[in-house]
């Protein structure tokens, strides 16, 4: 049994995580739940369906026990249009929502849930470890790009935890606890020897309390996405500090079109951006480009 996927069958409220738990999907990627339809299980890149009708209140009653019962403790996670539990899962979540001028305040009547899993593949980034290091066999600033759901998490991971390993300080900036899957604060996954994790924190306040903190070689976070994210990278990469951290996206013109991404790209701040895909258990670098954009 994986122990890791326990988080998940707690999740439900009938008779579908018994289910869910007695079948063989192969090797599950997500799980979605939507008021009045069955649920659909993605594996192996087929979908499946379960003969069990979920209703608003299965859909509440699981988030709640995501949350620990708390929902009001997640209010800023849900927000944002998810919820992270333990093992590193996100929840994403749909429902009825509440805005003032373009400012999200609050979403309820949750119709659809898409349970995104998370899994520990050690070894995934053994062909991504050439690019993660200069000459000088130290960390270099690398951006991972890709589609949505190809395995960047998974990829950071395991560079964070190999780069650590190796002997170099790093530091995680968490956002959505989905990298290091922490528990009170605790690391559940495997993030290497030397690494500190801010948990649940903005990627921009992460990554300047970890400068001054923790002095780091190397700061990893998931996607950048926003102005803050960008002052944070520039700031650090200024510093001396490595980043590795993602981005959605699938060539070079795509990322340089987004304001917050522009200046980043084209003022070659990262020492490697890649583009990656994925294969059998691994992840496969595409095309990788150099600081000025150059193929190598």
């Amino acid at each position: 049994m994986d122990l890791n996927f326990e988080p998940i069958y707690n999740l439900f409220p009938n008779s579908a995580g018994a289910k869910l738990r007695e079948m063989d999907f192969g090797i599950i990627e997500e799980i979605r739940i939507r008021a009045g339809k069955e649920m659909e299980v993605v594996a192996s890149n087929q979908c499946f369906y379960i003969k069990e009708i979920f209703g608003q209140e299965d859909i509440l009653l699981m988030l709640q026990n995501g949350a620990k019962q708390s929902l009001y403790a997640h209010a800023e996670q849900l927000k944002q249009g998810f919820l992270t539990i333990q093992g590193g899962h996100r929840i994403g979540v749909c429902g009825r929502v509440h805005h003032s001028n373009g400012v999200i305040e609050s979403i309820d009547s949750y119709s659809s849930l898409n349970i995104r899993v998370a899994r520990q593949i050690l070894g995934v980034s053994k062909d991504f470890v050439r690019l993660a290091f200069n000459d000088a066999h130290k960390p270099c600033s690398l951006l991972i790009v890709s589609a949505p759901g190809v395995g960047k998490t998974t990829l950071l991971r395991d560079l964070a935890r190999v780069i650590s390993d190796g002997g170099h300080k790093v530091g995680i900036v968490d956002e959505r606890g989905e990298i290091a899957a922490c528990v009170q604060g605790v690391p559940t996954l495997e993030v290497g020897m030397r690494t500190d994790v801010m948990d649940n924190c903005p990627k921009a306040v992460g990554m300047r309390m970890l400068i001054r903190s923790m002095s780091p070689e190397l700061i990893v976070t998931d996607e950048i996405a926003g102005d803050d994210d960008q002052s944070a990278v520039v700031s650090a990469i200024s510093s001396g500090v490595s980043v590795l951290a993602s981005a959605h996206g699938s060539t070079i013109e795509e990322l340089s079109s987004r304001q917050y991404l522009h200046g980043i790209v084209q003022n070659g701040l990262f020492d490697r951006i890649v583009f990656m895909a994925r294969g059998q258990g691994v992840a496969i670098p595409m095309r990788a480009y150099d600081s000025k954009l150059r193929r190598i």
